[in-house]
């Protein structure tokens, strides 16, 4: 048995409210009470305390879980059960989640409970031994696709790295049902996996090597070969559980074996909500409630400089004034300390001590890793480590061990990559007991063999450590050396964002009336002033949306994927701003976004915007400032530019009334056309001849008498015999028919109707709209022009003088100078060069938030009375270094509940800074119109990431067309290694890749680009050395190519077929990261890699080898849309030269190609899009269906019901 007390946790969820999606399941009631009987039982279980939870909110289920976690003690077993509803988000972030009482489907995120959320407390808990039971429906994914919503390296995207230290049973599968056990039994029935388990400890079969005891281990397989055999109802697929033990040490007891006769089994419990025992004792943090602001604050500063701390560095071996070697027995790491919690510090660290000054700290570590690198003195790092303190006793100084074991991070990022060495520093727990070297000693192993591939140089025997570091050996890998080294704490790169946060804190009372009142619940009050939409870039119907949102919400969040303009939305958003006389600041945490609105803004009006931030952006600061002074005085005066755009929007309000017309006339059309239809396939016939029967007819006089017919009373069936004869009507004369011929009468009159009223061509509308925007975009670029002039000449003193204070900071002068320089740049960091005054500004823009921590947005949002946060989880994420352990040290240092921070998106690891806001709005808003990638690329990249939301509107006929295929797959079999210095390589796959890339340099153009992107570095490092020098090919990983795209991208995924299973299975679920790999590529995208390394399984290897496979062939499902047979049918009659139904045209489907014309067949709008913006979509498809050879024609769906 485990050495402590044990504790259970059982939560059973019967009834949901949601009841159109997640039926009732009683037998979670029976579940919780037959196992609670068993955990209980004297002579089975032997547990202390179980507490149950029955039908239970969201909101309490965090809470009860968070407090039975937090509340465990170190030499404790902790069982949390979960029985009830499962989901997966397999449309967005493949996050597994727990179903509540209150949750909704639709709003999964929201409303459930999430599974990092729960692995999260199942790590932070500080029980020896952690058992989690899941009995749910697609239970297996717990492990599954928690990061997107999750900071980039705190864990995979779609691979959260499995709990730690934590013995997981899942009752199925990750895309797998959980059954109601349906077979015959006494008593209320219990879901299948759960009976079976029951059933196993009751009767002590688990016990499978008879030594009297039921393992954890012994307990999942006996129910796993059980459950196996049981047929699900309905022939369905047969339910398989699964489990994880990842770094479990040892055997976690879990029961014993009754002698005797089976205990019956016990009674249902009583129907109630959130029912249990006490939470147990002390105080936890997730009893805390709600913080103030200044206490949330307080957490992100906290965090902020933990975070930020530098990565202890290497040590050069034999400089013996840097590190002291220990002897004897390893006593601080497996916590083997005297009763003061100390240990005796050796003579041969005293000179290390001496030295040491006040920002000096010391860390300890063992095993000694040691390096060898080129040429050089090798290095060396202990591989894991705890801070130590020097103390003095009566006997001497001693070393006391304070904070967690981690690994060294310097060691960790010198040989993993960037994502790989950022999630495994972020969620690192020692499994280890104390006193036991055999467990310390089996997790290094582990590490030095899985995670690094490094040798064990010397026999590891933490009881009898060597006295010094041996380096002769010229292999890298591990030595059996225990050494304590000092490390200077340096200044933090995040001071000015903590001083930032420590000032809000202080004017708390400030943030109800800035952009971030939303985030603290608290009710904004920023008015709405009168304001004009500038467009000096194109805008699309999407980015309309936005814009007018950011200028009259206090919040806009906006979900912007690759290539959908977020960088014109920007530059449109400051124009707007700027012209109607309000300033602006533009923010991120990427350099790079920063700097291309602000390219874009001097390119159009030079000085509009002025790029601020540190040294160097300070002396480009000062260059715009200076230009400003000397800019020329405006051509006009700015009512005149103001009256000129007034008059340009009208026009193309204008243009848009008769796109909205045109569009109504065809749904008016259409719907006529198939109702016209109907009523003739009901007559038994066709509209053509009813038409041609009734052609002479005066249809308003045909629909009063078939009416009459239809309807009379006395002498009916002569008079309706009388009616079709006189009509020349030769079929039925039943009171029906007539009826019909009546609703026909009028539907062909209301189809004339229609069908004559006047209507603008397509190319009218198309060229009207056209000449519109330019209307704008011209009036637009010249009112900006002379806003920007205009203040310039009245701001010159203000400008003067802070050029004179600019080396010295001038807040004052900045303040002022702000009156007239309106338009301002920087990036999270360097926000403290601009004053932090509450809504100093009246727009605030800050893009790429999802690569944003949360405290980094805090300070911008304090300074804008409104903002708009543009960003999207399918990319990138903030890179977060802090551990699970440090933060919820200081969840709790700072009295903060992680429930609360979790049910608002506010965690400082787990969530980022666009995840804050999303939750803020019921939607964001999404740019849905992609341009950049060739129309495949895009296709890939919108069914995998984006749910088919996207419109591709790519224009690839103005472009240099490119050689091969849009999406191609080169295979090769390569073989994976990891190297004792780098992460994985490839290097056939290397050299394969090289090749390609020479070939490329000789067939494309000479003005093509081409980048070579690997998830890896050290294959990054292996294509730097063999790709060719040619400054068009750009080596590197993906965060490399982070906001950047290249006109072919060669992918070098490094996978081969024996690749481990973790590493695979982590590259494999960062959508994240081939996300933004994909849709970097313009016109190609080639992946260089062996095609048998993927399973055929739904992951995006497969997805690129499928799209590869059918990339430039069209998928020809006339058969599914009986719309096509009709469009060939209506163009056969039409048309003399042969028809071919889809076609591909400059990467887009053809409905249709007859000779020299291709055909866009126009349904109408299905996915709730106005009808106007629908037909500008179709107008600029049919634009971007033309080629040199052919004209394409838009055919709308009513014009196949037309009989002319």
């Amino acid at each position: 048995m485990s050495g402590g007390r044990k504790r259970a946790l059982l939560i059973g969820t019967a009834g949901y409210r949601d009841t159109t999606e997640f039926s009732a399941l009683p037998c979670t009631h029976s579940d919780v009470a037959e196992l609670r009987q068993v955990l209980e039982d004297p002579a089975i279980g032997q547990f202390a305390e179980v507490q149950t939870v029955l039908d239970p909110d969201a909101a309490t289920m965090r809470d009860r879980i968070a407090a039975f976690l937090g509340d465990l003690d170190a030499d404790e077993l902790g069982l949390l059960y979960i029985s009830g509803h499962g989901h997966r988000l397999s449309d967005s972030t493949s996050e597994f989640h727990f179903i509540a009482a209150d949750s909704w489907k639709a709003s999964c995120e929201q409303t459930a409970v999430g599974a990092s959320f729960v692995n999260e407390h199942l790590e932070n808990s500080y029980a020896a031994q952690k058992i989690a039971i899941f009995d749910c429906c697609y239970s297996g994914g717990f492990s599954l696709g928690m990061t997107t919503r999750l900071a980039k390296g705190s864990a995979h995207r779609n691979g959260f790295p499995q709990p730690r230290g934590v013995y997981v049973m899942a009752s199925s599968g990750p895309s797998e049902l959980s059954w109601v056990d349906s077979r015959p039994r006494s008593g209320p029935p219990l879901s299948l996996f759960t009976a079976e388990l029951v059933t196993a400890l009751r009767t002590g079969k688990a016990d499978t090597d008879g030594d009297g005891i039921v393992s954890a281990n012994e307990l999942f397989h006996y129910v796993n070969d059980q459950v196996r055999t049981v047929q699900p109802p309905e022939a369905a697929p047969r339910q398989v559980p699964v489990f994880s033990a990842d770094r479990v040490n040892g055997q976690i007891h879990l029961a014993r074996c009754r002698a005797g006769q089976a205990i019956r089994p016990g009674t249902q419990l009583p129907a109630r909500s959130a029912t249990g025992h006490p939470a147990g004792k002390g105080t936890d943090s997730s009893s805390f409630g709600a913080p103030t602001p200044a206490a949330l604050l307080r957490y992100y500063q906290a965090c902020v400089q933990k975070d930020d701390s530098e990565p202890k560095p290497l040590l050069a071996a034999h400089a013996q004034r840097q590190y002291a070697c220990f002897r004897g027995a390893e006593r601080l790491l497996v916590r083997d300390l005297d009763p003061d919690g100390a240990v005796s510090m050796p003579a041969e660290a005293a000179q290390l001590v001496d030295t040491a000054d006040e920002y000096t700290e010391f860390w300890y570590g063992y095993p000694a890793v040691v390096l060898h690198q080129g040429r050089g003195r090798p290095q060396f790092a202990p591989l894991f480590l705890t801070q130590v303190e020097v103390v003095d006793s009566a006997d001497g100084r001693r070393l006391r061990p304070v904070g967690e074991i981690v690994p060294h991070d310097g060691l960790v990022n010198a040989l993993l990559d960037n994502d790989e060495a950022a999630a495994l520093l972020s969620t690192y727990q020692s499994t280890w007991q104390s006193g036991m070297h055999s467990h310390l000693l089996r997790e290094v192993q582990h590490f030095l063999r899985e995670d690094f591939g490094l040798a064990t140089v010397q026999p590891l025997r933490p009881s009898s450590l060597e006295p010094e570091i041996e380096t002769d050996t010229p292999t890298s890998g591990a030595r059996n050396a225990a050494v304590l080294f000092a490390h200077q704490a340096g200044g933090s790169a995040s001071n000015g964002l903590v001083k930032d946060l420590d000032y809000i804190a202080e004017h708390e009372r400030e943030i109800q009336k800035t952009a971030l009142a939303p985030l603290f619940g608290l009710a904004g009050n920023a008015a709405v002033r009168p304001w004009r939409p500038v467009y000096v870039e194109q805008c699309n119907d999407g980015q309309r949306a936005v814009l007018e949102s950011a200028m009259t919400q206090q919040l806009t969040v906006a979900t912007g994927p690759p290539g959908t303009g977020k960088s014109q939305l920007v530059t449109n958003a400051v124009a707007t701003a700027l012209v109607n006389g309000q300033s602006v600041l533009v923010a991120s945490t990427n350099n790079r976004a920063v700097d291309e609105v602000w390219e874009r803004c001097e390119k159009l009006v030079p000085g509009a915007v002025v790029r601020t931030g540190n040294l160097q952006m300070k002396e480009r600061e000062k260059r715009t400032l200076t230009d400003y002074l000397a800019m020329p005085p405006p051509r006009q005066h700015s009512a005149t530019a103001v009256a000129e755009l007034d008059r340009a929007f009208a026009v193309h309000a204008e243009a848009v009334r008769a796109l909205a017309e045109t569009a109504e006339q065809e749904a008016r059309l259409l719907t006529l056309g198939q109702h016209r239809k109907a009523i003739a396939e009901q007559l038994s016939t066709t509209t053509t001849a009813l038409a041609a029967a009734f052609s002479a007819a005066d249809l308003a006089v045909l629909h009063r008498r078939a009416s009459r017919a239809a309807n009379a009373k006395f002498f009916g069936t002569r008079r309706r015999a009388k009616f079709c004869a006189s009509v020349g009507w030769h079929g039925e004369t039943t009171a029906e028919v007539c009826q019909r011929l009546a609703t026909w009468a009028l539907a062909e009159a209301q189809w004339q109707q229609e069908r004559t009223r006047p209507a603008p061509s397509d190319d009218q509308l198309a060229a009207n709209l056209a000449q519109a925007e330019n209307q704008v975009l011209a009036a637009s670029h010249t009112a900006w022009e002379t806003v920007v002039r205009t203040s310039a000449r009245t701001g010159k003193a203000e400008i003067e003088a802070l050029l004179r204070a600019s080396s010295t900071g001038g807040w004052a002068v900045m303040r002022r100078c702000r009156e007239h320089v309106k338009g301002w740049a920087l990036t999270a960091l360097s926000a403290r060069r601009l004053p932090a005054d509450a809504a100093s500004f009246d727009l605030v823009i800050v893009d790429e938030a999802s690569q944003c921590s949360v405290p980094h947005l805090l300070p911008l949002l304090y300074r804008g009375a409104r903002a708009l946060v543009i960003g999207d989880v399918q990319q990138l994420g903030p890179v977060i270094k802090l551990s699970e352990q440090a933060e919820a040290e200081l969840v709790k240092a700072h009295r903060v509940s992680p429930v609360w921070l979790d049910s608002r998106q506010l965690s400082y690891r787990r969530h980022s800074a666009f995840h804050a806001v999303e939750r803020l709005v019921r939607a964001p808003l999404l740019l849905d119109e992609h341009y950049r990638c060739h129309p495949e690329i895009a296709d890939l990249a919108n069914r995998r990431f984006y749910r088919s939301q996207l419109t591709v509107l790519t224009d690839e006929a103005r472009r240099t067309q490119l050689p091969g295929a849009p999406i191609s797959w080169i295979d090769v079999a390569g073989a994976a290694a990891r190297s004792a210095n780098t992460s994985w390589q490839n290097d056939v796959e290397a050299c394969r890749v090289a090749e390609v890339v020479e070939r490329l340099l000789a067939e494309l153009p000479e003005a093509a680009t081409i980048g070579v992107i690997t998830p890896y570095k050290g294959q990054a490092s292996v294509l730097g050395r063999r790709l060719p020098n040619d400054p068009r090919v750009v080596p590197g990983t993906v965060h490399t190519f982070q906001g950047g795209e290249r006109d072919v991208i060669v992918l070098s995924p490094v996978i081969s077929r024996d690749f481990p299973r973790q590493s695979k299975g982590w590259l494999q679920q960062q959508d994240t990261l081939w996300n933004v790999a994909v849709t970097r590529a313009r016109s190609r995208l080639i992946v260089v890699g062996d095609r048998l390394a993927w399973p055929e399984d739904d992951n995006i290897g497969t997805a690129l080898v499928r799209a590869a496979e059918r990339s430039g062939n069209a998928e020809r499902q006339a058969n599914a849309d009986p719309l096509l047979s009709t469009l060939y049918a209506w163009l056969r009659n039409r048309c003399p030269d042969q028809v071919e139904l889809l076609v591909y045209r400059n990467g887009y489907l053809a409905d249709a190609v007859a000779g020299e014309y291709a055909f866009l067949l126009d349904r109408g709008p299905a996915d709730g899009r106005p009808r106007h913006q629908h037909l500008r979509v179709q107008l600029l498809r049919t634009r971007l269906l033309n080629t040199s050879s052919s004209t394409t024609i838009r055919v709308p769906a009513w014009r196949l019901y037309d009989n002319t």
